[in-house]
């Protein structure tokens, strides 16, 4: 099993990321009636979108196939099985 380490040296968040707008979105929605769902594009930095990437790409803990008919064919991991690293958490 190997799970790489992975230090950031910027914020995990996109700097740019309005989260006022966000919560207004899902305020709208509810008072509209709607789910109180919001859809937040961008949410990582760069750097952390990065990371995550290179640590999934790197890692040795995909080892359950989803049956390809019923669930379109993915491999899983989980927490408890070694997917524990801290940017994920």
């Amino acid at each position: 099993l190997y799970v790489p380490e992975y230090a950031l040296n910027g914020p995990v968040l996109n700097p740019d990321l309005d989260m006022d707008v966000v919560q207004r979105d899902w305020v709208s929605k509810q008072a509209s009636g709607e789910p109180g769902i919001a859809v937040v594009d961008d949410i990582l930095s760069e750097e952390a979108l990065q990371k995550v990437r290179d640590l999934l790409l790197e890692s040795t803990v995909w080892y359950q196939t989803k049956m390809p008919h019923k669930f379109g064919g993915y491999v899983g991991a989980y927490i408890d099985d070694g997917l524990y690293q801290k940017i994920l958490l």
